[in-house]
C-alpha cells in the first residue's frame, strides 16, 4: 500500500463523510472524478503541486 500524507486521508476522509460512505474506495472514485473532469483545465504547475497519489490518479488513462 502506499504512504499517504496525512492531510489527504484526512481529505478522503471529508470525501467519505459527505457521501455517507465508510470505506475510502467511495472517497477514491469521487476524487479520481473530479480530478479527470478538471484535468484539461489543471496547468502543469498546479499539477506539480498535487500529492504523487493524487497526481497519478488525475492523469491515469490520458491521452493529450
Amino acid at each position: 500500500m502506499i504512504a499517504a500524507s496525512p492531510r489527504l486521508m484526512r481529505g478522503m476522509a471529508d470525501i467519505d463523510k459527505k457521501f455517507g460512505a465508510d470505506n475510502r474506495q467511495v472517497a477514491y472514485r469521487v476524487a479520481r472524478a473530479w480530478l479527470h473532469c478538471l484535468r484539461e483545465r489543471l496547468t502543469v504547475h498546479f499539477a506539480a503541486q498535487l500529492p504523487e497519489l493524487l497526481r497519478g490518479v488525475c492523469y491515469d488513462g490520458w491521452n493529450p
